[in-house]
């Protein structure tokens, strides 16, 4: 009674539909509350009417056209907003309490529950679907239908993917007052915190049974797939339609717990896959925008793990990033990945790095250029600093000096200064008991020094060092970073180089990431009781009302049986199936059973 009397006062338009909708709403309530349990046919009948006619007033699902603000067929008359902050979430609630072992049914559960957990008319809906989806007591008690639809949801472009387009395409010239902007905020950080916790949620609950499409790796496939569906969509749109800009920050949020949620060592393919799709549209005028704007606002510890990721594997970042790096970027690269990281294998990072640099931000390699040298000939660095880090640090100082030489000489001042470091760092190498630190010290002076003589100072006057004596793995070391400035790209042609793939590459990363994977359990399937009939089931789309009936089979002993992944199911009518029909007259309840028991 609750429910009913807080809908007494509610107000969703002044309009016809907006009244029915009351009136549909409160019929449905009722006559939940009146069936703590179903006991009989009827009253799962009467369920089933006040669906149907709460359904007939619920928005269907959206259309491009809704979705890109061109059509507005509401006009106002229902507060959707508000009936899915305030009204929805009950229905959810009482309706699933009242799921048993024959309603909603499985393995074809009810199309209007469906339909129910379908809506998408704004993020509220979405938000309150995956909040009941994901209750561990509400998924302990519904394990099967609670895991078979979110499974569908979650992998629904229209259902999740359309949610991700709407939080991100924002209507120029729109005025939102400040409460509906904190509550599109709320909710948009909810829809997150959602989505990247199903994983977690289904697993604690379903534990040896989760389904492959709720363990990590596919999952954080499916978001992937979804956010870059999504990032196209938006970035085609606002390129057509020019009443429409975008908000990048629900993206930004999503694939920042994505990166940092999935992707724990660092050696996610899906993401790897992604990255290199998203460098390849960043190339586009159409694309560009968007994905700099999502790439700014992405959370630092995201940030960190996407530079590491992409400097490792030859990722272009240049058009992911805005021209001017600012913010949690910059640290990343100019602190973090130089000065206090390592890595295995450290030279593709090397490489990458100050590649990016140098075409990307000139000044900011020459700042990077200033702490590396400190850093290099510090007393402090050269005693407590494990060799395999200075070593790293000597690389990048060596590839950095040889980037600047091509980007602009340093000044007079500049080349004084370096000189007096250098000659300070050479000292306290000399000075160390490792012999390769002493060797480090003496080829990383002798090569820098040597540039800032060449032209000027003649060959024979310029430092040299001796290295004969040292063993062959110390003299492998020496003639590596002598010539390790050489990996300095400067080329023009890039695509020569590998940095940015062509068109054919983008269509084979797009299948690999959009890949197929039925059998590796796309759709939740769970086995069907054996029996020895071999029975031949029309089902009905679950989505769409008209859509085609759709033939399968359930044989005996499969284990491989699947719901095919383009069937959303409805319930279906075989009243002209003899038996299927002795079947549907079986009593399924106590009242049923009570009533047949008395006829006879």
């Amino acid at each position: 009674n609750d429910l009913l009397s807080d809908l007494s006062g509610l107000s969703l338009g002044s309009t016809n539909a907006g009244a029915e909708l009351r009136r549909c709403t409160q019929d449905l309530l009722r006559v939940l509350q009146e069936t703590p349990r179903i006991r009989s046919g009827e009253e799962l009948d009467a369920i089933r009417r006040g669906l149907d006619g709460l359904l007939e007033c619920l928005p269907g699902p959206r259309t491009p056209e809704q979705l890109f603000r061109v059509d507005r067929e509401d006009g106002g008359a229902v507060d959707w907003d508000r009936f899915a902050a305030e009204d929805y979430p009950g229905l959810l609630e009482e309706l699933v309490a009242r799921f048993d072992g024959e309603f909603p049914g499985m393995p074809v559960p009810d199309g209007r529950v469906w339909r129910l957990f379908c809506v998408d008319r704004n993020r509220g809906f979405v938000v309150e679907n995956l909040r009941v989806l994901t209750d561990a007591t509400l998924l302990e008690r519904n394990r099967e239908v609670f895991a078979l639809m979110l499974s569908r949801l979650v992998q629904d472009d229209d259902w999740l993917g359309g949610t991700i387009v709407d939080a991100t395409l924002v209507e120029r010239g729109s005025e939102i007052d400040g409460l509906a902007k904190h509550n599109a905020q709320v909710s948009s950080d909810q829809l997150v915190q959602f989505l990247v916790a199903i994983p977690n949620r289904v697993a604690n609950v379903l534990q040896r049974d989760t389904p492959d499409v709720f363990l990590p790796e596919r999952f954080s496939q499916i978001l992937l797939q979804h956010c870059l569906k999504a990032i196209d969509g938006v970035a085609r749109a606002t390129k057509i339609h020019q009443n429409l800009t975008t908000d990048p920050t629900f993206l930004s949020k999503l694939l920042s717990k994505i990166v940092t949620d999935f992707n724990s060592n660092k050696q996610s393919a899906h993401l790897q896959t992604s990255l290199r799709i998203l460098s390849i549209w960043a190339n586009t005028n159409s694309h560009k925008p968007l994905l700099q704007a999502i790439f700014t606002n992405l959370s630092r510890p995201a940030i960190e793990n996407i530079a590491v990721i992409t400097l490792n594997k030859g990722i272009d970042l240049h058009d992911l990033l805005p021209e001017a790096l600012t913010g949690d970027w910059r640290y990343v690269l100019t602190q973090k990945i130089p000065l206090f990281s390592t890595f295995p294998n450290p030279d593709p990072v090397v490489e990458n790095l100050l590649h990016l640099l140098a075409r990307k931000n000139k000044p900011l390699l020459q700042d990077l250029i200033q702490e590396l040298i400190t850093v290099w000939s510090s007393r402090t660095a050269i005693q407590r600093t494990p060799f395999e880090q200075h070593l790293y640090a000597s690389k990048l100082l060596l590839l950095a000096m040889a980037y600047q030489a091509e980007i602009g000489k340093p000044s007079a001042e500049q080349v004084r200064e370096f000189r007096r470091l250098l000659f300070g760092g050479l000292k306290c190498h000399l000075e160390s008991p490792v012999k390769q630190m002493r060797c480090v010290g003496m080829i990383v002076a002798e090569v820098i020094l040597g540039r800032f003589d060449e032209g000027d100072v003649p060959a024979e006057n310029r430092l040299r060092f001796e290295f004969e004596g040292f063993d062959g793995k110390t003299l492998a070391m020496v003639e590596e970073l002598r010539n390790f400035g050489g990996r300095c790209r400067f080329a023009g042609d890039e695509l020569s180089q590998g940095l940015i793939e062509g068109g054919e590459v983008l269509d084979e990363l797009v299948e690999k990431l959009f890949a197929s994977s039925i059998e590796r359990g796309e759709v939740v399937v769970f086995k069907p009781v054996e029996t020895s009939v071999i029975a031949e089931v029309e089902v009905v789309d679950m989505k769409l009302p008209d859509s085609k009936k759709v033939t399968r089979k359930e044989q005996r002993d499969s284990d491989d049986s699947e719901l095919d992944s383009d069937d959303d199911l409805e319930p279906y009518d075989l009243s002209n199936d003899t038996k299927i029909d002795q079947d549907r007259l079986r009593p399924r309840y106590l009242l049923d059973l009570r009533e047949v028991l008395l006829d006879n």
